[in-house]
């Protein structure tokens, strides 16, 4: 999966950016949207849903990137995992079956 992410075309968010984004790759001033920890965690609005489900406290923490005392407190540490789960539940849902299987 990394080694496919390395072309920066493979690394735009499928939600922002349009399936043009290959074709505008060519060209000099591209600047695509690119799928990180900050577009997840604070921009992207395929995960405004899960983000607003979170308590105030940990959205500001994540907000304003205080990973550290995120990570000092297990609540957080738990909001956080469940927050990340439903945003991959959105961003592969096929694998949700796969997850179904599992339990």
């Amino acid at each position: 999966y990394g080694s496919l992410r390395q072309d920066i075309a493979n690394r735009t968010c499928p939600h922002c950016c349009t399936e043009d984004v290959f074709l505008l790759s060519k060209l000099p001033f591209f600047e695509p949207i690119i799928e990180d920890e900050n577009h997840l965690l604070n921009i992207c609005s395929l995960y405004d849903e899960p983000r607003n489900t979170l308590w105030d406290v940990t959205e500001n923490l994540i907000k304003n990137r205080h990973y550290k005392d995120i990570f000092s407190h297990p609540l957080h540490v738990k909001e956080l995992a469940r927050f990340l789960h439903r945003c991959h539940k959105l961003r592969f849902p096929k694998d949700d079956s796969v997850e179904n299987t599992l339990n």
